[in-house]
């Protein structure tokens, strides 16, 4: 691997982004690591790691679709493994952020679609802020309500008791006096009845 001034070259390709080479140098050294564990004698288990590998867009450089179209065609050679399960690998043009390649315009709209993303975020922050204080809010009012209601009802209890007891001990006074008046004048008939056989 040989590296001048403005290019870097990784597994026989020449690079010239940062962000690119950076990627491609871990590209190959996955690649690398996936060549020593790789076993075309199991077709079956090499086509659901390619697979893998195609659908979750691992590689994105020259790097890793070379090594994805070498399996590719270990693959299709089997005939035990049919042409429609072996899909085609995803090679549209990608730019890592922060590559020197973005035009100006390229950059404009990542730096536009960053700066909605952290507006959201912030916006989304502040609403779970409110709500939780709306949250809080709606909570302490149902205590309040559950505890000043209890209260009521429970003074409420305690006047009409006390109530009742005054107005007991009042009827059994009265009905006290009714008696003691009752015996009074009963006796006042009986010492008038006394006085009026004794005078005859």
């Amino acid at each position: 691997m040989t590296e001048d001034k403005n290019t870097t070259i990784i597994s026989g390709f020449s690079f010239s982004d940062p962000a690119t080479i950076e990627l491609a140098r871990k590209e190959e050294s996955a690649v690398t690591y996936l060549k020593g564990q790789i076993d075309y004698q199991k077709p079956d288990a090499v086509l659901s790691m390619y697979q893998k590998l195609v659908h979750q867009k691992v590689f994105r450089t020259a790097v890793g679709m070379t090594f994805l179209h070498e399996v590719q065609d270990q693959l299709l050679k089997r005939p035990q493994i049919p042409d429609t399960l072996v899909d085609p690998i995803y090679a549209d043009p990608f730019v890592p952020d922060g590559s020197k390649l973005l035009t100006g315009r390229d950059q404009k709209i990542r730096d536009t679609v960053r700066e909605d993303a952290t507006k959201y975020r912030d916006k989304y922050r502040a609403a779970l802020v409110v709500c939780g204080i709306f949250l809080a809010t709606i909570i302490a009012l149902v205590v309040i309500g559950m505890t000043s209601n209890m209260t009521t009802v429970i003074n409420y209890r305690s006047k009409i008791e006390n109530e009742y007891a005054t107005w007991e001990q009042d009827l059994k006074t009265r009905e006290q006096q009714v008696r003691d008046r009752e015996n009074q004048l009963l006796n006042g008939e009986d010492q008038n009845l006394g006085q009026d056989t004794g005078g005859r």
